[in-house]
């Protein structure tokens, strides 16, 4: 008898094999099928655009570039350097800084390793001059991932 009990212990694990296999099939389908979460995040905050002004436009312009790190590289640039336009109209050097870190952040995906530097160094003298510690925290950690994948 122990045939059978080894054919029905073998034949258990197939199917749970099987299960297993379609349920990842499924969920593999369900999230190529619907666009990124950060696809739509972007598109509902463009959506907010023409309803803001001023700082608070170039905080939104600044979270839309953040969105699309993943999506589009080109499109994040452009938001970021329409906030940083708008922040130097504006004179708003928090938020001139935080597009300038959103530059940066744009050229370390795309590994431009001198232009990443040269943005958070900019971010980093502004917060610096404002005596901003929060942002002078986020900008020295962003410096020192750089260098430490630069290290290795």
């Amino acid at each position: 008898m122990p045939g059978k009990t080894t054919y029905r212990r073998n034949n258990l694990w197939s199917g749970i094999l099987a299960g297993l296999f379609i349920c990842l099939f499924l969920l593999t389908l369900t999230a190529y099928s619907q666009p990124p979460a950060n696809h739509r995040q972007s598109d509902s905050l463009k959506r907010m655009l023409p309803e803001t002004s001023g700082r608070e436009k170039v905080d939104l312009l600044t979270e839309i570039s953040r969105t699309l790190w993943f999506t589009s590289l080109e499109e994040s640039m452009e938001y970021a350097s329409m906030a940083l336009n708008l922040a130097q109209e504006l004179n708003y050097p928090e938020g001139k800084a935080d597009a300038l870190n959103r530059m940066g952040n744009v050229h370390y995906f795309l590994r431009n390793n001198d232009d990443v530097l040269r943005h958070y160094n900019s971010a980093l003298n502004i917060a610096d001059s404002l005596r901003d510690f929060r942002r002078m925290g986020v900008y020295l950690n962003n410096i020192g991932l750089l260098y430490r994948e630069l290290s290795s």
